[in-house]
């Protein structure tokens, strides 16, 4: 996948700085978000433990602890664009997707639920509904450019539905690579 944003980058014009201003923004507006409570209904508290380890893998501390994971871990809402700027590419020599404009490698771990209305009504859980299912499609798109889908595949959803991107009340990208999210958003602009 990394090869992949780096191509997507050089063939589309997306530069390092502007993965790496994307990257600021997206997770500046995350923590604003979180700060407000809008993430609260989308996330249900898990009970876990986790286990310390050094560099070498051996366990630090008195063995697991147990947590309560109760909000996304992967915002960092004090990144500053001269730390990112300091950050190279294991990718490649030179190249424009880094360990801080990239997501976690937890990016997209995630459960759904799926019923109908009338179920949820029956349940008791009108007030859990977060999102609604309309629509499903199916786009292709090169290989080596495969996180480019969602620029192609969002329009066609929107046309075949009668609507255009405004309509949407609130984007959620999957920003696995920086060039993915930059790729869609630039597309539409």
């Amino acid at each position: 996948m990394g090869l992949t944003s780096e191509n997507v980058a050089e063939r589309y014009g997306i530069s390092r700085q502007d993965q790496d201003l994307f990257a600021a923004e997206s997770h500046r507006r995350a923590a604003r978000a979180r700060q407000n409570g809008h993430f609260q209904k989308e996330i249900i508290p898990v009970d876990t433990f986790i286990q310390e380890v050094d560099r070498q893998g051996a366990n630090i501390g008195d063995g697991p602890k147990n947590i309560r994971v109760t909000e996304d871990d992967g915002i960092r809402s004090s990144i500053s664009l001269e730390a990112l700027a300091k950050l190279k590419s294991p990718f490649k020599e030179g190249g424009a997707s880094t360990a801080g404009n990239s997501s976690q490698i937890s990016e997209g771990a995630a459960a759904l639920v799926l019923m109908r209305r009338s179920i949820a009504t029956a349940l008791g859980l009108l007030d859990r509904i977060i999102e609604k299912y309309v629509l499903a499609k199916t786009v292709g798109c090169r290989p080596d450019e495969m996180g480019i889908g969602p620029a192609l595949v969002i329009p066609a959803l929107l046309g075949q539905l009668g609507l255009n991107n405004t309509d949407v009340d609130r984007w959620k990208s999957m920003k696995h690579l920086p060039t993915r999210a930059s790729t869609v958003f630039v597309s539409w602009a």
